[in-house]
């Protein structure tokens, strides 16, 4: 067989599609580094199976995929085809030619196809094994291969051997059996752990089964028995009822007859009620009628005395008024006069302004100086502000004597008549406090009344609150007492029972019974193992008839109760002594490993608790057991075959390690030993509860009679307390309209005098303003001019140093300034006297026009005043009038109320005293529904145990009945209950599951010898392979160190080498060392040789190899790269001597290679990124060479 070609296209360089076409002998191929050269050896690895990205140099596999180039987009498949002449049928193929080719895509598909045929990689590296033509065989000798040989180490060296010896199908076969052995041991291991299973199953069901029939014909006698039990009880009840029947409508019939008394008695206490409201009302409306005439007739009183009071203060108003409204005409007039005398001077002033401005421009311009007329100009302005200060300062003198000679004036009026307002006040008040304190008493009593009342109504809702939650209090007292009845019952039945074991085995009882005897003994599993509620189901599932077994301190003790179960026959039971049992665990890594599966609860040992020196029975009975949330989490677990342990649902469903999955449900799911122990603990805290809450109801309701017997007290005191509140409002109402009469009185004097005394404090509060105004105004003037002054000065002093002509003409300008701001100031000082003059004017004529319109308005109050009191005479009339058929009514609404309150405490008296005998007729009926309702669920549950236990109605069972009383048949059912509880809880299918289960471990029995046998089996193959590949092994590798010595002579020029086995005692794991000795040096190991001798000896070693295993071709990539040209020579004369019979293909740098090919290509670069073959010509490399030498 020879390569006859390789077709690449878009692998890694080779962008576009190149042939290389590979003839007999050597092939060369050269190229500058960079070029290429190298991904030919690679695309030749690729396309045989190599599957290794860091071995083509890349990070990913599409790495092979033309990447781009600055002037190509990448591309998005890579394809290798190499083409073999498989005339001589080398390859195991009908084919003369045979071609692989592989493409690799983008997204990372692949395609792989032998002869244009789809095929799978695993058809191709099968196809070349032990060819010595694979991906990783020294047939293609890659950059670095030589380098790695001459640096592995002698174990890694070895597979250089192997692969020369072909031992890699045998290798490979042993990986297989291998696998075989383990998955064989698996089973082994997994049917080992079933049979041990059933071994602890079959006792139990052996035990159970020999019991079914005993059990059978014991209980067909106990359920005839039990049948004719129930039909008697139903009719023995059924007798009983009709008589509770008969007195409950005896009872009904009384209660019926005190309520129709009751409900008599409430219509009529209803009645009086609603009269009484009436007549309360009608009360209440006079009264608050009566107040309302009061006020009435106070408040026309006393608006009366006002009106006198303010048509006195109208009258002498109008005098003031009229006084002032001709003062302010005069004012008026006069201030007309002065305006015109003003206007007519300032005319005449700001004339000689105007004629004096001009004077002083004139002498202006003949003194003109910048700085000298800044400060004239500085001066002049502060000399007309100081002036105008003066002129102010008087004014503001002048206010203040005139506001000090007015309030002297007003002051003397004032006193008066504040001595006249304290006087008044003094009497206003006692007479207030005296009307308060007869408010304040009215409205105690008052509020005393409505509370009273309030309290009344009060008590008599609560009264009938409290009289139906008794009722309702009595009712849920009776259901309450049967349910814990019921309860009780149970509990006795299931204690009993537990008492007496009878859910265990015979001999576990007995054993029980008599633990006494035996110091040793701490119990059954069931007594030692606390398990949570939830877990409970799961755990007895998990534990089967193992929770029967009976816990003891030492075998000793086991062996004893043996004995005593043997000699009186008391039956079978099995022991767990401390001492002697080891807990059974999972492996830790295993436990770690089943508890992060979806719907682990945890390791059933781990899930309950027991007392410490019990903790090895515990995990030796479920140490192994793992408990799941849900069967399907469960089949999940087990169908991964990781974990060999029982797994356990919280439901009962059980997968055991050989993968048999158990599950389903009875009609009496929880009548196992755990879940009934569980039902009693469970029962007797329900019946704790209820026995408390009773007890708190009984109390409560005797609580809620006494309430009613106490509110019927409350009430009765509450109306009577009412009637004297009421009485004590009346005669207070009387002293209050005394005390407000005179209240009215004393109120008009006071609030004409406070009137009076307001229009004073008006024009004091005036006063006071103007007083404070005026001196805060003085006090600023002041400050102002001691500023100006200060001003003044300072300019006075700059303006000496001017010259005498200056100071002449300035002085002049001076006197000319001075005349003219003398009169500017004149000017405004009139001006603010026209000013002033204008706004007094103003002010005399707003107060003539308000004089006027307040004179008119008094003339309109007192011609009102005159109508209105008139009228207030004929409201009063009428009120006093109306006022005394009020009270006439009031004293007849109260003796109808009177009378009324009287009726009603008699009534209420009778009522309470019948509501008592309908209570004690309605205790007697509740007690007898009671009865009856016992009586009822006692037929009901007889007849429903007929129907649930038996499918039978009540006629059917009454045709086949025990001639027997009652209480022999009961003796009769104690005997035989006593029979069953002495064989048990029995597993009735217990002989079918005996027989499948003896059938199911003969079975596993042949397939554990079977197993046995193919692990024998197995074992021997991998010995025989073993020897095999010792044999082939050592066979090839003579042959090759017999080559390696004469061909390292050879290549060397002399010398000699050797190759060595590390271990060879032990064939199968030996290295491989190399010791060499070139010509001149010591024989030594081969790392200690130069680095140009290392590389020849390894590469003498593959032609050694080469030589006792011939492969149609080779390629070497820059093998010889490390020699000198010497070696070189050698190198390529002995591949050129070796090729007869191997076709080589060299990539090389080295022209003494070149030399020998005899077909040379070149890979180059022209295009960045794109490799291509170009052809080179021998016989011009050739001249060269001979030019060169």
């Amino acid at each position: 067989m020879q390569l006859k070609s390789l077709e690449i296209s878009g692998f890694k360089s080779f962008a576009d599609k190149t042939k290389i076409d590979f003839q007999a002998g050597m092939t060369g191929i050269v190229g500058p580094n960079g070029s290429g050269k190298s991904n030919i050896i690679e695309a030749i690895r690729w396309v045989l199976g190599e599957q290794a990205v860091k071995s083509l140099r890349g990070t990913k596999m599409t790495d092979v995929i033309f990447a781009g180039s600055a002037h190509r987009k990448r591309l998005n498949m890579a394809k290798v085809t190499i083409t073999f002449d498989n005339s001589d049928h080398f390859l195991p193929l009908d084919y003369a030619e045979v071609s692989i080719t592989r493409k690799l895509f983008r997204n990372g598909d692949s395609e792989y196809l032998i002869n244009n045929q789809a095929c799978r990689l695993k058809d191709i590296t099968t196809l070349m094994i032990d060819t010595g033509l694979g991906k990783d065989s020294f047939s293609v000798i890659s950059q670095g291969r030589v380098e790695a040989v001459f640096n592995a180490k002698p174990e890694e060296r070895r597979s250089i051997i192997e692969d020369v010896a072909g031992v890699l199908k045998y290798k490979k076969d042993k990986q297989t059996t291998e696998s075989r052995l383990a998955d064989t041991t698996d089973n082994l291991n997994r049917i080992t752990d079933i049979i041990a299973e059933l071994d602890q199953q079959r006792g139990p069901l052996e035990e159970q089964a020999s019991l079914a029939h005993d059990y059978q014909d014991q209980k067909q006698k106990y359920d005839y028995f039990d049948r004719s039990r129930l039909v008697k009880k139903v009719t023995i009840a059924h007798d009983q009822l009709v008589k509770v029947n008969q007195q409950l409508s005896q009872a009904k019939g009384l209660v019926q007859k005190y309520q129709v008394q009751a409900d008599a008695g409430a219509t009529e206490v209803d009645q009086l009620k609603r009269e009484q409201a009436t007549q309360l009302q009608a009360k209440d409306e006079l009264a608050a009628k009566n107040l309302e005439l009061t006020k009435t007739i106070e408040n026309t009183q006393g608006r009366q005395g006002i009106d006198a009071e303010r048509r006195q203060n109208q009258q002498a108003t109008q005098e003031r008024l009229t006084a002032d409204l001709t003062a302010a005409k005069t004012a008026v007039s006069d201030l007309t006069a002065q305006k015109a005398q003003l206007t007519q001077q300032l005319t005449t002033q700001q004339k000689q302004v105007t004629q004096l401005k001009t004077a002083v421009a004139e002498l202006t311009t003949a003194t003109s100086e910048a700085g000298r007329q800044q400060l004239a100009e500085k001066l002049e302005d502060l000399r007309a502000a100081y002036v105008a200060e003066k002129q102010t300062e008087a004014s503001l003198n002048n206010e203040a004597k005139n506001l000090i000679k007015q309030h002297q004036q007003a002051g003397s009026r004032t006193d008066a008549t504040t001595r006249n307002l304290t006087t008044a006040q003094a009497q206003l008040a006692a007479a207030k406090t005296t009307v308060d304190e007869q408010n304040h008493q009215l409205r105690t009593i008052e509020n005393q009344v409505s509370a009273q009342t309030q309290q009344l109504a009060e008590q008599r809702a609560a009264y009938r609150k409290s009289a139906e939650q008794y009722e309702s209090q009595q009712q849920n007292y009776y259901a309450a007492l049967g349910l814990r009845e019921k309860a009780k019952s149970q509990l006795e039945t299931l204690q009993s029972a537990q008492e007496r074991y009878t859910s265990f085995y015979a001999g576990v009882r007995a054993a029980l019974e008599h633990r006494q005897q035996f110091t040793g003994i701490a119990g059954a599993v069931s007594e030692l193992l606390t398990i949570p509620a939830n877990y409970t189901k799961a755990v007895e599932v998990a534990l089967g008839g193992q929770v029967q077994n009976i816990v003891c301190d030492t075998q000793q003790t086991a062996k004893a109760v043996v004995a005593f179960l043997t000699t009186h026959h008391a039956g079978r039971a099995t022991f767990l002594p401390v001492e002697r049992i080891d807990p059974r665990q999972l492996p830790v890594t295993t436990e770690q490993a089943i508890l992060q599966q979806a719907g682990v609860l945890g390791i059933a040992s781990e899930l309950v608790t027991c007392a410490q020196p019990y903790v090895a029975i515990k995990r030796y009975l479920l140490g192994t057991t793992v408990i799941v949330d849900t069967l399907e989490h469960a089949l999940a677990i087990s169908r991964t075959r990781r974990f060999h342990c029982k797994l356990v649902t919280v439901d009962g469903e059980t997968i055991a390690a050989s993968g048999a999955i158990t599950g389903g449900a009875t009609m009496h799911g929880d009548r196992g030993v755990l879940q009934q122990r569980q039902r009693t603990d469970q029962l007797a805290a329900d019946l704790e509860k209820m026995t408390h809450a009773l007890t708190a109801s009984e109390e409560q309701l005797q609580a809620t009679k006494l309430a009613n017997t106490t509110l019927t007290t409350a009430g009765e005191a509450s109306q009577q307390k009412l009637s004297e509140l009421k009485d004590q409002a009346n005669q207070n109402q009387a002293n209050l309209q005394a005390a407000q009469r005179e209240l009215s009185q004393l109120t008009r004097q006071v609030k004409a005098l406070d009137y009076e005394r307001s229009q004073r404090a008006d024009e004091d509060s005036s006063y006071e303003e103007q007083v404070a105004h005026n001196q805060q105004a003085t006090a600023d003037n002041q400050q102002k001019l001691a500023d100006y002054l200060q001003q003044i000065d300072t300019i006075k002093q700059q303006q000496q140093d001017y010259t005498t002509y200056q100071q002449a003409q300035a002085g002049q300008l001076q006197n000319q300034r001075e005349t003219l701001v003398t009169l500017q100031e004149r000017c405004k000082q009139v001006k603010q006297q026209l000013e002033q003059c204008d706004q007094q004017l103003a002010a005399q004529q707003t107060a003539q026009q308000q004089a006027a319109e307040q004179l008119k308005t008094v003339q309109a109050a007192l011609a009102d005043d005159q109508l209105s009191g008139q009228e207030r005479t004929a409201i009063l009339v009428k009120a006093q009038a109306d006022q005394t058929e009020v009270v006439a009514a009031q004293t007849e609404v109260q003796s109808k109320l009177t009378a009324a309150n009287d009726a009603l405490v008699a009534l209420n008296t009778t009522q309470t005293r019948t509501q008592q005998l309908l209570a004690a007729a309605t205790d007697d009926f509740r007690r007898l529904e009671l009865s009856q309702t016992k009586l009822a669920g006692e037929v009901d549950h007889a007849t429903a145990d007929l129907g649930e236990k038996y499918s039978l109605t009540l006629a059917a069972a009454q045709t086949d009945l025990s001639e027997l009383d009652l209480p022999e048949i009961n003796e009769q059912l104690k005997l035989l209950k006593r029979g069953l509880d002495e064989i048990g809880t029995v597993n009735l299918g217990a002989i079918a599951a005996f027989d499948e289960l003896s059938k199911r471990y003969d079975f596993l029995t042949d397939q554990v010898a079977d197993l046995t046998q193919s692990k024998a089996d197995l074992l021997q193959t991998m010995a025989d392979l073993d020897e095999t590949v010792v044999t082939r092994f050592k066979t090839a590798f003579d042959q090759v160190a017999t080559e390696f010595s004469a061909i390292f002579s050879q290549m060397f020029g002399g010398g000699k080498a050797e190759l060595i086995l590390t271990d060879p005692e032990h064939l199968l794991t030996s290295g491989v060392d190399i010791m060499a000795q070139p010509p001149g040096k010591k024989f030594q190991r081969l790392s200690l040789l130069s680095g140009g001798e290392r590389a020849l000896t390894a590469i003498t070693l593959l032609f050694a190899i080469l030589a006792v295993r011939p492969v149609p071709f080779s390629i070497l990539d820059e093998a010889e790269a490390a020699l000198d040209d010497a070696n070189v020579d050698r190198f390529s004369q002995y591949l050129q001597d070796f090729q007869t019979g191997t076709q080589f293909v060299i990539i090389t740098h080295r022209k003494g290679t070149m030399m020998h090919a005899n077909v040379l290509y070149g890979v180059t670069m022209e295009e960045s990124g794109v490799s291509k073959m170009v052809s080179v010509s021998l016989d011009e490399l050739k001249a060269n060479t001979n030019t060169e030498n």
